[in-house]
């Protein structure tokens, strides 16, 4: 039993040792995908970044346009004597 677990950390610590290596090691093409991946990624979260801005924008202008609409009706009829 006491051989099994030996065994298994070895593995466990060569599987370990392969990964990082491999990391380590990738390929120039690799990590040039892999920081067109990244940079595309962050480009289209601000993409959706500046619509959402952009959105809260138009519809606080719109929200500001209406209120000065009903307060322009209000002052037209206190003008006109209504209350």
């Amino acid at each position: 039993k006491q051989d099994r677990s030996v065994s298994a950390e070895r593995i466990i610590v060569s599987n370990r040792f392969d990964q990082q290596k491999s990391a380590l090691t990738l390929t120039r093409l690799e990590a040039e995908k892999q920081k067109q991946y990244i940079d595309k990624r962050q480009g289209e979260r601000l993409r959706q970044k500046q619509q959402i801005s952009l959105q809260s924008i138009k519809d606080s202008s719109a929200s500001n346009r209406a209120e000065d609409a009903s307060f322009g009706d209000s002052v037209e009829m206190k003008m006109n004597g209504s209350k």
